[in-house]
């Protein structure tokens, strides 16, 4: 049983906002740390994207051998150490191209151990209202990849880089402190539970499982074209300024679609609205590229973040209903199913991030066209999500029989 519940639902949500937040002033364009970025795009990204998704995968063996506390704090250490090889590249070692590798390395490392140990806190904590929780978490992430570009603009305006690096390392130590001293190791029988998880998951939901993880790829493919396909197709379309600011709008109203999200989240069935979010997607992925008048593209943006404010909760909730049945007989082993299950998809997320953001990288051309194809990916996300409605009775139905 988890104690001091109140302490620690405030230190979920200040480190949830933090680690985005590092996280995009090490990856936003056009800063103090672009040029220590630019040598090696593909090399960095690449080492950035293969240790954070094994790192995910391998996530419940990690929290098995040292505990999912201290894999938190040593998550948030190691965005500590990316920060400072960074510093020592800029000040003192400009020409080691190595030290930028290195910290794209514990970057990896950091990005979704913290954040799939945050949700297992959030399963724990909000144990009545999981889904509302982790709303409640994402909103505080979006939050942290609102605020990255006002901090860096901030930084930029003072010319205060390395200071600023530096007061980011004195808050992340201060936050694992706080993981140390407030927050609990979950039930010791749980552990004795994870060993089995991945495989029993696998044989309870051999196709169920990897439907999920599609769906959510898909669906991080479409909302990653609004964070990373927008942000290349307007500044070569329009003016910088507007490009920085239609993409904070874009990341306002999906925290403040969140908030909204609470209220008829608790009183309708997810799977419905679920719909709604999908068709407003699709909406506002046509009408980004259809117009060059700003008015439009701001609506665009705005009707994307309200959408796809709370779609990648539903699904885990969604995942979640399946995995309760399953674990009914043995209830101890659900958080271990249900770890492992966030842990595949929070993969599958970062992949298709990672696949849309490489895309770029190598487009020269006017993304325009590969804009029109982002509403595909949402539809087949939202296919997806169909058939798993459609067949779910079936499938609760075999697993309480």
């Amino acid at each position: 049983m988890l104690r001091r519940n109140l302490p620690m639902t405030l230190f979920l949500f200040l480190i949830v906002t933090l680690h985005t937040a590092v996280l995009a002033c090490i990856q936003w364009p056009n800063t103090f740390l672009s040029p220590l970025l630019s040598d090696h795009p593909f090399l960095y990204k690449s080492i950035f994207y293969l240790v954070t998704i094994t790192v995910s995968c391998f996530h419940q063996q990690i929290s098995r051998l040292i505990g999912l506390k201290l894999e938190l704090a040593y998550g948030m250490l190691c965005n500590v150490v990316a920060l400072l090889l960074l510093i020592a590249r800029a000040e003192i070692l400009p020409s080691a191209s190595w030290l930028t590798a290195l910290a794209m390395f514990f970057s990896g490392a950091a990005m979704l151990s913290v954040f799939n140990c945050l949700i297992t806190y959030t399963v724990l904590v909000f144990s009545k209202r999981t889904l509302l929780g982790i709303i409640i978490l994402y909103a505080f992430a979006n939050a942290g990849n609102l605020l990255a570009p006002q901090i860096l603009d901030l930084q930029n305006l003072f010319n205060v880089g390395v200071p600023f690096l530096l007061f980011l390392v004195a808050l992340l130590l201060m936050y694992v402190v706080g993981v140390l001293v407030f927050f609990d190791e979950p039930n010791p029988m749980i552990g004795k539970k994870r060993y089995r998880s991945g495989l029993y998951l696998l044989k309870q939901m051999p196709l169920r499982l990897p439907l999920f993880i599609l769906t959510i790829m898909f669906y991080s493919m479409s909302e990653s074209t609004f964070s990373i396909w927008s942000e290349d197709f307007l500044v070569k379309t329009q003016d910088i300024p507007f490009a920085e600011s239609s993409l904070s709008i874009f990341w306002l109203f999906m925290i403040l679609g969140q908030m909204i999200m609470l209220v008829p989240l608790h009183y309708f069935d997810a799977k419905k609205i679920l719909y709604f979010l999908a068709a407003g997607v699709f909406t506002a992925l046509l009408l980004i590229p259809a117009s060059s008048f700003h008015l439009v593209i701001l609506s665009g943006m705005l009707l994307g973040g309200l959408s796809c404010a709370a779609y990648f909760p539903i699904i885990l909730s969604l995942i979640e209903t399946e995995i309760s049945y399953i674990a009914t007989r043995d209830e101890v082993l659900f958080l271990p199913l249900i770890e492992q299950a966030i842990s595949f998809m929070t993969a599958g997320y970062l992949l298709s991030i990672g696949i849309t953001d490489f895309w770029t990288t190598w487009s020269k051309q006017n993304p325009r066209g590969y804009f029109y194809i982002a509403p595909i990916y949402i539809l087949i996300s939202v296919f997806l999500v169909f058939y798993l409605n459609v067949t779910r009775k079936y499938f609760l139905k075999n697993e309480s029989s």
